[in-house]
């Protein structure tokens, strides 16, 4: 069986309020505990990618008839009936507030759980399931030609399947294309995002980005990778993790060069490393690039 290395990032313990308070002559009760379900927190089961991770709040409160404080915290996760503990925390407080990240590397079924116990030795206790799909290898597509805004050569790219579309075609199919190339006199080479405030002033007409349904919001960072280092690249965990370093979060590279290897980030959320393998300056020039996405 495949061990879990998990990832677990503790982000923020609030509210940690220490009193003290009598015991209550009536029978224990336990303390009370849920998941916070704001937007940005995973609170029921869910069903994720490997390598993706998920934000995870507790909010623990002493029971208000015995007023014992919460004396421990337990987060673990459970995988073919193996529990691994990610936090075993000794406490002492009338309020536990905490936030988690936590990233799921391998497929799998896994139940998180929460526990709290307090000074009476009550504990209650909330938990969901995670499903964690496998994403197979890694498709490349080498020569990929893309024209800038004056060529012949269509200037939108589609990393799902590795199409080329002409701006026309693209409008048409805007919710498939995740970048676009131009030439600019400042900028030079550049690769931008559908969404990228320039790129609209590039790309404008009938066809425009500002006519299009969808403008992907595709996020660009330059990686460490050489050119000789991308062709290394052969499995989705090796590519995962280099485009995760990077940290893609910009809408637009520009200056590129022959050799820059970027990592990018689709509105899908799915990470890609791509090459740039030549470049013909100019408004009606190409860029050549190779791209390497998860299967």
């Amino acid at each position: 069986m495949k061990k879990l290395n998990y990832l677990l990032g503790l982000m923020l313990i609030t509210g940690m309020i220490f009193t003290s308070c009598s015991k209550d002559d009536d029978e224990p009760l336990p303390p009370g505990i849920h998941f916070k379900g704001e937007a940005g927190y995973t609170s029921a089961d869910v069903t994720i990618n490997e390598n993706n991770t998920i934000k995870v709040g507790i909010v623990a409160l002493s029971n208000s008839t015995s007023g014992q404080n919460i004396t421990s915290f337990k987060l673990t996760l459970t995988s073919n009936n193996i529990p691994d503990v990610l936090v075993d925390s000794a406490v002492n407080t009338a309020t536990y507030d905490a936030d988690y990240l936590i990233t799921f590397p391998d497929e799998g079924e896994y139940r998180l759980s929460a526990k709290v116990t307090d000074k009476d030795g009550q504990s209650a206790e909330v938990a969901f399931n995670v499903t964690v799909n496998g994403v197979a290898g890694i498709i490349e597509y080498t020569d990929k030609i893309l024209g800038s805004y004056d060529s012949n050569t269509g200037s939108s790219f589609a990393s799902f399947d590795g199409t080329v579309y002409s701006l026309a075609d693209a409008k048409v199919n805007s919710e498939k294309v995740d970048f676009l190339y131009f030439y600019g006199g400042t900028n030079h080479a550049t690769l931008a995002a559908p969404d990228d405030d320039v790129a609209a002033t590039v790309f404008t007409g009938v066809d425009g980005l500002d006519t299009w349904t969808t403008k992907n919001n595709t996020r660009f960072a330059h990686s460490t990778l050489t050119g000789s280092q991308f062709n290394d690249i052969t499995t989705k965990s090796q590519l995962i993790t280099i485009a995760q370093v990077a940290n893609p979060t910009a809408t637009r590279l520009n200056s590129l060069q022959v050799g820059n290897v970027l990592a990018f980030l689709t509105a899908g959320g799915d990470y890609g490393l791509l090459r740039v393998d030549a470049i013909v300056e100019g408004a009606d020039g190409t860029i050549t690039i190779s791209v390497k996405t998860p299967e």
